[in-house]
């Protein structure tokens, strides 16, 4: 009498199942509304994969992922989320309409800002960051706050790492009102105000920090 446990299974034999999601096509309600975490939930069912999967393929741990998903982190590290949209691939603008994904999450309006946006899509931590500009990791927190502002030649590693885009900001911020955060070298310990950091582009109503 066949009993439906594969032959050879008895007591002390565990069984093991492998969950696999099948691709989703189901379109986003309201995307523009959506969560940070639905978004990503929905691209990665999309693709097909489990969250044990996804965690192999972005290196995070499968915790890590979950609490992006259900939107338990409200402070997101760049590196973090740089990982898991590096591998979502073209289907991230299914999630994110209108726009530069990237732009979306973390809009470049502010020299401080830009230079997240810059990790976000490197998937850069702070201090490999500051190891590539030859810099203390604390400036790098006071360039992303806007305390101040790097010296010519951090601006010009910069440059060669990302392109112009800081320069530009800092030029318009200087044609719009002459103000602005000093330039502080590496050691330097300047203090000024923080940059004007313009009109705020919430998405999902997520915090990125």
């Amino acid at each position: 009498m066949q009993s439906g446990v594969p032959e050879g299974a008895g007591r002390g034999t565990k069984l093991e199942i492998k969950r696999r999601i099948r691709p989703s096509g189901r379109p986003l309600d309201l995307p523009k509304a959506a969560t940070l975490g639905v978004r990503l939930r929905l691209l990665r069912k999309r693709l097909g994969v489990t969250l044990d999967e996804f965690s192999q393929k972005t290196g995070l741990s499968r915790n890590a992922i979950g609490r992006l998903e259900r939107d338990e982190v409200r402070q997101i590290e760049p590196r973090i989320l740089g990982r898991v949209l590096a591998h979502l691939g073209d289907r991230l603008k299914d999630a994110f309409p209108g726009g530069d994904p990237y732009d979306l999450i973390i809009p470049p309006t502010t020299p401080g800002n830009w230079l997240r946006n810059q990790r976000l899509r490197k998937g850069m931590a702070q201090r490999e960051l500051a190891k590539a500009l030859k810099v203390h990791v604390f400036s790098v927190v006071r360039y992303e706050k806007g305390r101040s502002i790097p010296d010519a030649s951090v601006r010009e590693r910069i440059g060669r790492m990302f392109g112009s885009g800081l320069e530009l900001l800092l030029k318009q911020a200087k044609l719009s009102n002459g103000t602005g955060t000093r330039p502080t070298s590496a050691a330097g310990t300047a203090r000024a105000p923080a940059a004007n950091e313009g009109k705020k582009q919430a998405v999902a109503a997520v915090q990125v920090r």
